[in-house]
């Protein structure tokens, strides 16, 4: 009986879930377009984690629209603490003078500020 339960919960959920995706999509395509695309998908999780939570006691319009702009600003104040942060090509040498690769400079003048430790292991 108990798992009979849990599965029409789960069936009762997704149906909830794709309903509540159709009937906002214009609203989490507006807030994530307002600061990058590719933050729907993060969105769509962070609803489908929470539809069990969701109470009702708002619309479910503004409930999809605070998730979708909770999780955007989120994740834009996270990529704005490091915004001078670019990843290394696998083609970088690291032991080019720092006039020859600014990006190797960058690395070797944070790696210098690191405690000993933590140094010793990034150079590892």
């Amino acid at each position: 009986m108990k798992q009979k339960e849990q599965k029409e919960r789960k069936e009762r959920k997704e149906r909830d879930f794709e309903r509540l995706v159709e009937e906002h999509r214009q609203t989490i395509y507006s807030v994530c377009y307002l600061f990058a695309d590719d933050l729907t998908q993060e969105v769509l999780i962070r609803l489908w984690q929470g539809i069990g939570s969701f109470e009702g006691r708002s619309s479910a319009k503004t409930w999809v629209y605070r998730v979708a702009l909770n999780t955007c600003a989120t994740i834009d104040k996270r990529h704005r603490r490091r915004p001078d942060c670019m990843p290394l090509k696998v083609d970088t040498d690291l032991f080019a003078a720092e006039e020859d690769c600014p990006a190797a400079g960058r690395l070797h003048k944070r790696i210098a500020k690191l405690h000993p430790f933590d140094r010793a292991l990034i150079l590892l």
